[in-house]
């Protein structure tokens, strides 16, 4: 026994000293060297798939005239071990010196072991983390005198060694994996730079591209401090949320540092749902996209402008020139004359259009519930649709800024009679997740379905090519996608999905 207890303390001395990608080999002599000294005639250990519900033996040692049994022990259902698992399960060891004297309620695990000729066995689960992970076994072909306890326990310390060791294997593996993952984002962070930050607020950890951009390196800032790399005011700002985080709170927030503008954020550090020891704080270059935003609202500014142009400056001698060739008809008869007429008609839409381009045509406003058979026959009301035919197939509810849906299908509707002549049928309908609004006109051809929403683009010579940008804007504005079909009668359908339905 003593042999036993000193081999004991060698071995663990062996697994404290050994590299992870030994611990399999060590784990091997392990099983050798107990097996021998007990002379059991076979040890092994099986693992436990929980989410397979399966056992498979993944370690083995068979004395002298023994059969190893490893291959045909992969993979097998849980219950064909019932008694066995259920034991194992409530980490209780499996103690049975004569295999005939099994219980009844263990009469499969007494056929197997029977098969294999096994008469006595110890077997001790592998417990980590509070779950069963596996068991270790020692097996022996002659009935077997009952063991000590001293002997079981020196046995159940062997299992406790094992899991241990391989447990310690498998969580160097997960935080190499870990810091690997880490390295590589923070090498290859774009447009900005990655830290780990400790409880006395020092670097341990940098990288990324934005670092060399501000003149740093990765030596130059580990180990350090804010303010020993940065001004005061932004040096203090980021000890604030650093210390943040360390209490438990994630922040974003921004900063001007050397010209450029910086978007960061701190998360706290939580190992095994542990106490917080880093801070993770992510900066990103983001003077660019302030996308732009900027620009972007100076954009805006001209485009109100511009609207503001149209409406009054260029509407003010169109209207003078409608008055004067309404005076010149009067007195006289031209077709000239009723060219002029067509061609300041064309202004005029085309002015509406652009119109609703420049205002607003990407916002939308309260989003409401709305009916959408009411809103498709209020819409036909305001439309001049001559002998055309209106369907509708719904009585779906959907949220929607109300005036912008008017408009979207408004304009749907003159581009049907528009193209389909003033005989055609539209439909109204709801799908699974959206609307759609078809025709019976002469369709668009597939190879013109991704132009048509491009501002300016017409087959028709008296549209302004403006309409279904608008329908597009629209659509995006509330977040829809916007598809184009064929109809059932081979006319335009015009698909709207990720439409709210509130019904």
């Amino acid at each position: 026994m003593q042999t036993l207890a000193n081999e004991l303390t060698e071995l663990s001395i062996d697994f404290l000293q050994t590299e992870e990608s030994d611990i399999d080999t060590l784990t091997d002599r392990t099983l050798e060297k107990i097996g021998t000294l007990v002379d059991a005639d076979r040890s092994y250990i099986f693992d436990i798939d929980h989410e397979a519900e399966t056992l498979s033996n993944t370690h083995e040692w068979c004395s002298e005239g023994v059969e190893p049994q490893i291959e045909m022990l992969q993979d097998l259902p849980q219950d064909t071990l019932p008694w066995w698992t259920q034991k194992l399960k409530n980490f209780e060891k499996i103690i049975i010196p004569n295999v005939s004297e099994l219980p009844p309620e263990a009469e499969a695990e007494k056929e197997l072991l029977e098969e294999q000729n096994i008469e006595s066995l110890i077997v001790t689960p592998m417990i980590s983390n509070d779950e069963l992970v596996g068991f270790v076994g020692f097996d022996w072909v002659e009935k077997q005198e009952a063991w000590s306890d001293e002997f079981i326990s020196i046995l159940r310390m062997v299992s406790e060694l094992i899991t241990t060791a391989r447990t310690r294997n498998e969580r160097e593996k997960e935080l190499q994996r870990i810091k690997n993952q880490y390295e590589t984002l923070a090498e290859n962070f774009p447009d900005g730079a990655v830290y780990l930050i400790d409880t006395d607020l020092k670097c341990v950890r940098a990288g990324g591209a934005e670092l060399s951009n501000v003149g740093l390196s990765r030596s130059d800032v580990t180990g350090r401090k804010p303010h020993a790399l940065f001004p005061d005011e932004i040096a203090d700002e980021l000890c604030h949320y650093f210390k943040e985080a360390l209490d438990g709170n994630a922040n974003r927030f921004e900063q001007d540092y050397g010209g450029e503008r910086y978007r960061i954020q701190t998360v706290p550090v939580r190992p095994n749902d542990g106490e917080i020891d880093h801070v993770t704080a992510v900066s990103k270059n983001i003077t660019e996209s302030v996308e732009n935003r900027r620009a972007l609202e100076r954009q805006n500014e001209r485009l109100e402008e511009f609207a503001g142009i149209v409406s009054h400056d260029l509407r003010s001698p169109l209207s003078v020139a409608e008055v004067s060739l309404e005076l010149a008809q009067e007195t006289c008869e031209s077709d000239h004359l009723v060219r002029a007429v067509d061609a300041l008609d064309r202004s005029q839409a085309l002015i509406e259009d652009l119109l609703r381009l420049a205002q607003g045509g990407e916002t939308v406003g309260e989003i409401e519930p709305i009916g959408l058979t009411d809103v498709a026959e209020r819409s036909w009301q305001t439309v001049e649709t001559g002998s055309a035919t209106l369907e509708t197939h719904t009585t779906h509810t959907l949220g929607a800024d109300e005036s912008r849906l008017q408009q979207l299908i408004e304009n749907l509707y003159r581009n049907a009679v528009e193209h389909g002549g003033e005989d055609v049928t539209v439909s109204v309908g709801a799908t699974e997740d959206g609307f759609y609004v078809a025709d019976t006109g002469p369709g668009i051809p597939e190879a013109d379905r991704e132009e048509v929403f491009t501002a300016g683009y017409s087959t028709n010579e008296d549209g302004t090519g403006f309409g279904l940008r608008i329908v597009e804007q629209i659509a995006e504005a509330h977040g829809w996608d916007i598809t184009v079909t064929e109809s059932e009668q081979g006319g335009a359908r015009f698909e709207f999905t990720g439409v709210e339905l509130v019904d």
